[in-house]
């Protein structure tokens, strides 16, 4: 049991409930759990508690951590408090997240709500950090965070960069670093990472900070879907949960909207851009939602190599990409 939880009882009985719900978790560890409070026979509190073991578990637990302190300081009334995180005092190679728990509905939210709650996270977040109001570290660039957030088990390159196309390439690059680990070499995969990386990219990316035009960093969720957004019972309101936030672009976060087996969809984006706009050059829109909708796949297929279907996706929209911009990009472009 960490220091936190002890001194927290020190009055009250605790009771330990193990938790049998969806999680991203895959560090190994005695996994999610609701801590109860009491005194006497009255709960005075419940927490919702998350173990993870090792440098990588460790690293895993500070970045949600770190994402929801982040997030509730935009949009707190839609976000779960957390409360703590640090290492279990009687196993060291133990560390928990520690935030309040909530009794949630179990159902897909209403489209208008979950929308509204991104926007109002994309919209905030950016304002907020255009007026200096933002008390995180950001020692220097527009995108990225200030500490190693996490695609499920995969630590993502978060350094500070100026530019939107070179931050989005160089994650992508890890990305197809980790399918090539997982899955292993190919000349066809080989030869359409080159040319997503190489043509692809400059020429969907590139236009968006040319010509006057200008990518405002917003703070993303990093794992916005259905799974991650509950309605909470007592209060009636959606919260977000279990977030990896960087300082990204507001449209890739619905790079995972666009894929069938996450249930959101093309009304959930609609909806979205009816409160967003959706960035120029608009006629781009759909390839850039196809290209960052790619990671989306590489990510399972990278995590769960024995299940083809997510790689045999992310191939298709590669070759769909590659094919169509075989040129290099240009200037008139």
């Amino acid at each position: 049991m960490s220091l936190w939880i002890k001194q927290l009882c020190k009055t009250s009985r605790v009771m330990r409930t193990a938790l049998h719900l969806p999680t991203s978790e895959i560090v190994a560890g005695p996994g999610p759990m609701r801590v109860s409070l009491h005194q006497g026979d009255s709960i005075i509190g419940q927490y919702f508690v998350k173990i993870a073991k090792g440098d990588l578990g460790m690293s895993m637990i500070r970045c949600e951590y770190e994402s929801m302190v982040l997030l509730r300081q935009i949009i707190a009334d839609s976000v779960v408090r957390p409360i703590a995180w640090g290492t279990c005092s009687s196993e060291p190679n133990h560390h928990f997240y520690v935030s309040k728990f909530h009794h949630l509905v179990d159902e897909p939210p209403d489209v208008s709500e979950f929308c509204r709650i991104a926007a109002r996270l994309h919209i905030l977040s950016a304002n907020l950090l255009e007026q200096g109001k933002i008390t995180q570290p950001m020692p220097g660039g527009r995108f990225g965070f200030h500490v190693t957030t996490h695609m499920g088990a995969f630590p993502q390159d978060n350094e500070w960069t100026d530019s939107w196309e070179h931050f989005f390439a160089r994650g992508m690059r890890r990305i197809l670093a980790y399918e090539t680990d997982a899955q292993g070499r190919s000349e066809e995969f080989d030869s359409l990472a080159a040319g997503l990386l190489d043509r692809v990219i400059p020429r969907l990316l590139r236009p968006l900070e040319t010509k006057g035009r200008i990518v405002r960093p917003v703070l993303v969720h990093g794992d916005f879907q259905i799974r991650n957004v509950k309605r909470d019972t007592e209060t009636r309101q959606l919260i977000l949960f279990d977030a990896g936030s960087f300082w990204d672009y507001n449209e890739c976060e619905l790079g995972k909207w666009s894929i069938a087996r996450f249930g959101i969809g093309r009304q959930y984006i609609d909806e979205y851009h009816r409160l967003v706009l959706r960035s120029e050059p608009v006629d781009n829109w759909e390839d850039r939602n196809i290209l960052y909708s790619i990671r989306f796949n590489l990510l399972p297929s990278a995590h769960y190599p024995d299940n083809n279907i997510p790689h045999q996706l992310a191939l298709a929209d590669m070759r769909y990409l590659v094919d169509k911009y075989a040129d290099c990009y240009t200037e008139e472009d």
